[in-house]
């Protein structure tokens, strides 16, 4: 997997027998994922840049040029979209991070790339 780092893609390697909620065979996913390649900036709550590599109703799993923290609510503009979202999880890589951002918002934002 490649993630953004200060304007560059670096290599990441994540455990594949794991799932992200730390228990072997288990996944949590409750949607289907569309693969994507979309810029992505990080609005607040710190100014960020990077690219959407895949996305759900649910939310988005990003690569950023700078860390963010689990928890975090932040905004974002996703192709020029605007969403809020929760920062379910966080892997520093670098100054940057690979990140799964919850949606918080009513609407469907999937649905407007999957067309």
């Amino acid at each position: 997997m490649q993630a953004h780092q200060g304007g560059k893609l670096t290599s990441l390697e994540l455990d594949s027998d794991r799932s992200r909620s730390g228990h072997l065979g288990r996944s949590r996913r409750r949607w289907e994922r569309t693969p994507l390649d979309a810029d992505v900036q990080i609005l607040s709550p710190v100014a960020a840049k990077g690219l959407a590599l895949n996305i759900s109703a649910g939310g988005v799993f990003v690569a950023l040029s700078r860390a963010l923290r689990e928890g975090q609510i932040c905004t974002l503009s996703l192709e020029g979209q605007p969403e809020i979202a929760r920062v379910a999880w966080c892997q520093h890589v670098g100054t940057g991070c690979v990140a799964g951002l919850e949606f918080l918002g009513d609407e469907d934002p999937a649905a407007y790339y999957a067309a």
